[in-house]
């Protein structure tokens, strides 16, 4: 595939399937995991592991965050590999993994690299800003100003 079809492979799958919950295009787009087991790494330390562990957390996440939008701002792809600048928006109205709903908005920054095989995710590593989502949920305190 070409490295054009690759990024929309990699946009359908933050649009339809994160920000829209289809979870039939999940199972479409994506490959049975690497022998390791791992899907998706960096999102939580204790990720789930595995297709079904994936499906989880993406539904786990959404029941989070029930208007959530993760915004492809850009893409680099060579090759299998396709590189994501995203940004996820959405209000904390559900538990989201283990902690109750805070009622409050956040928009935190992504990166991603996924690895794309014959039309299908193989693997997503994922960096995100957890801290600054955390805090703008009131669930980690903000440090105060110097001086205040």
């Amino acid at each position: 595939m070409s490295v054009e079809e690759n990024k929309a492979v990699a946009r359908r799958y933050y649009e339809e399937v994160l920000s829209q919950g289809n979870m039939a295009l999940f199972d479409e787009i994506c490959l049975e995991c690497a022998p390791q087991g791992v899907f998706i790494s960096g999102v939580i330390p204790s990720a789930p592991k595995g297709m079904e562990g994936a499906r989880q957390l993406v539904r786990d996440f959404r029941a989070g965050f029930s208007d959530v939008r993760f915004i492809v701002e850009e893409q680099i792809a060579e090759g299998d590999k396709v590189v994501n600048r995203v940004t996820v928006d959405g209000t904390n109205d559900g538990d989201l993994f283990g902690m109750p709903a805070t009622g409050k908005h956040m928009r935190a920054a992504a990166m991603s690299l996924l690895t794309i095989v014959n039309g299908q995710i193989a693997s997503e590593q994922v960096t995100w800003d957890a801290l600054g989502a955390y805090q703008q949920l009131g669930l980690i305190p903000v440090p105060s100003q110097a001086g205040e």
